[in-house]
């Protein structure tokens, strides 16, 4: 019962924080947050405030922050080392304002090399990426040869660069196609290409509730699960740049 009672406080708890940060998901993009629906959205913020936990930020404006990364760079930011000086700054012996102040200091550099003010910057990476992206499909390109031009395609600093976990991120794109149960060639590739755009661990990112669907989907209809995968996030990528140059 004691067990029972703690897990219904917890939830209590959640739903009077979620009521809290559901603005939040409305001021960073309505749009993105409407279409999610409710539940997706309730595991988001779940997710966040996970995370916000793991970094001992226990104020509702520290968890809004944390929200507002994971928008920004994916549910698992903060186990991406691409991200490490962001991260890394909510993970200092520091008090809960000079963490947040520091990721901030540190997302705005990244925000001003990656995304714009309006997202212009990420447009014109995701557009150049495009080329590259058709390679995901084409048997005689390597999962090697395809991260290789990912990363040329990308304006990385010269202190990004050097720190980019290269073999590293084509392993994991490998055990990513195993556990999604995908073929191993093709959906390596699948999975590299989309960790390189969506973020680390996409396929367990509440933002991304399509992956594991559109899965489902190819299991259903004999389908090459990568396939549908892939063709549906490129699908997603067109639309959204459609949308940014006429917003």
């Amino acid at each position: 019962m004691k067990q029972m009672s703690d897990a219904l406080l917890a939830e209590i708890r959640f739903q009077s924080n979620y009521i809290q940060l559901r603005p939040t998901l409305v001021g960073l993009n309505e749009s993105r947050f409407r279409g999610l629906g409710d539940a997706q959205c309730q595991a988001f913020v779940r997710h966040g405030v996970k995370v916000a936990d793991g970094f001992d930020l226990t104020r509702m404006d520290s968890a809004a922050y944390v929200l507002f990364l994971m928008h920004y760079l994916g549910s698992w930011f903060h186990t991406d080392p691409r991200f490490a000086a962001i991260h890394g700054a909510l993970l200092q012996a520091a008090g809960e304002t000079e963490k947040l102040e520091a990721a901030r200091t540190a997302f705005m550099a990244h925000a001003d090399r990656y995304i714009g003010e309006t997202g212009e910057i990420s447009a014109k990476i995701l557009i150049g990426y495009q080329p590259h992206l058709a390679l995901v499909t084409d048997s005689r390109t390597s999962l090697a040869d395809l991260h290789a031009a990912l990363i040329k395609g990308c304006p990385f600093s010269p202190q990004d660069r050097a720190a980019y976990p290269g073999p590293a991120f084509e392993a994991e794109a490998g055990r990513a196609a195993a556990h999604l149960g995908l073929e191993p060639v093709l959906g390596a590739k699948v999975c590299l290409a989309l960790a390189f755009t969506l973020g680390r661990r996409f396929f367990d990112d509440p933002l991304y509730p399509w992956v594991r669907a559109k899965i489902t989907e190819a299991a259903k209809s004999g389908d090459d699960p990568a396939r549908v995968m892939f063709d549906y996030a490129l699908k997603r990528m067109n639309v959204m740049l459609r949308q940014m140059e006429t917003s």
